[in-house]
């Protein structure tokens, strides 16, 4: 079954609680199980649906997981995009709230390709901003995307947050961003760099 229609079912059955969970439960299993490689990493991204944030007993099952696992939470950051379904936007800053208190953080990511990503940074607590693939691939060769990420960073800085580039698989580029200001870059688990970076699951 293509993902999409899944993920459609998944949610006209009312079942995304069920992957968001599963979801999590694997990622925490696979840190326990390999714990050597796993220290290398700065953190875990896990895209969740939009409905999670309104899983009044998620904090709970995130509590008992940890420890089920025996593996640090703070390891933990959650994403979200700008094709969640968020109804209240206080509700899930609440939520946010509670759940950064275990010391997991957020990611707001797909920034700058809608015309949402202003509204949720100033509404959410996110913690990372990452910036679209489509503005890195070109940065190279663009100045038009240079323009923009370097006002990304600056927005985020001033608002205390930190960033990530999609897709920052190259070391030319790489210098580029760490030049602008850029924290981190998103690559592949398998690749090995000397870089910070992060592992999105």
């Amino acid at each position: 079954v293509p993902p999409q229609e899944f993920l459609q079912a998944a949610q006209n059955y009312n079942r995304m609680y069920d992957i968001d969970r599963w979801v999590i439960d694997q990622v925490l299993a696979w840190i326990n199980d390999n714990a050597e490689t796993a220290r290398t990493i700065e953190r875990f991204i896990i895209r969740l649906s939009g409905r999670a944030f309104s899983d009044d007993n998620l904090l709970e099952f995130l509590t008992e997981q940890s420890r089920e696992h025996d593996v640090p939470v703070e390891k933990l950051c959650f994403e979200l995009n700008e094709t969640a379904t968020i109804h209240d936007l206080t509700d899930a800053a609440d939520f946010m709230h509670e759940v950064r208190k275990l010391g997991c953080k957020f990611v707001l990511s797909d920034f700058g390709t809608g015309q949402s990503s202003y509204n949720f940074l100033k509404a959410l607590p996110v913690d990372f901003v990452k910036i679209d693939r489509n503005f890195i691939d070109g940065l190279h060769s663009s100045s038009a995307d240079y323009a923009l990420i370097k006002s990304i960073q600056e927005i985020a800085q001033f608002m205390a947050k930190k960033t990530i580039a999609e897709h920052s698989e190259n070391d030319v580029v790489w210098e580029i961003l760490r030049g602008i200001g850029i924290d981190f870059g998103l690559r592949s688990v398998q690749q090995a760099t000397p870089l910070r970076y992060m592992a999105e699951v």
